[in-house]
């Protein structure tokens, strides 16, 4: 039975020598290889400002939140910590340390509720 069903495939072009099929790496072919590349991981600033941009598009952060936040994070003044305190943010926007201290709260809940439904937090990230 073997024997015949080998002669069988033998008759439709089936060569038992030669592998089923070709290995190849898209690595090797130019058209492909971009498609292998790694993707490039952003950096926290950039992935914050990303979600920044998408928040306030979709209307879940409105602008002053958005300023503050971004005052704070990539604005010149720098405190301590490597971020713009809250008195330095409201010597530029012109309102009291302890008004933007709420203000900033409240940037900070609606930015950690935006970012539950950011579609790009499953990105890869680096670090």
């Amino acid at each position: 039975m073997r024997e015949t069903q080998r002669a069988a495939q033998r008759d439709f072009g089936v060569d038992h020598g030669q592998a089923a099929a070709d290995i190849v790496s898209i690595d090797d072919d130019e058209m492909h290889r971009p498609m292998a590349a790694a993707l490039a991981e952003m950096d926290a600033s950039e992935e914050l400002l990303e979600l920044l941009s998408w928040a306030v598009e979709e209307s879940r952060l409105d602008d002053h939140s958005a300023a503050i936040l971004i005052t704070r994070y990539f604005g010149d003044p720098v405190g301590r910590d490597g971020v713009a305190t809250d008195r330095q943010i409201g010597t530029l926007i012109g309102l009291s340390q302890p008004t933007i201290t709420r203000h900033r709260r409240r940037a900070f809940e609606q930015l950690a509720e935006a970012a539950a439904e950011y579609p790009g937090r499953d990105l890869p990230r680096a670090g």
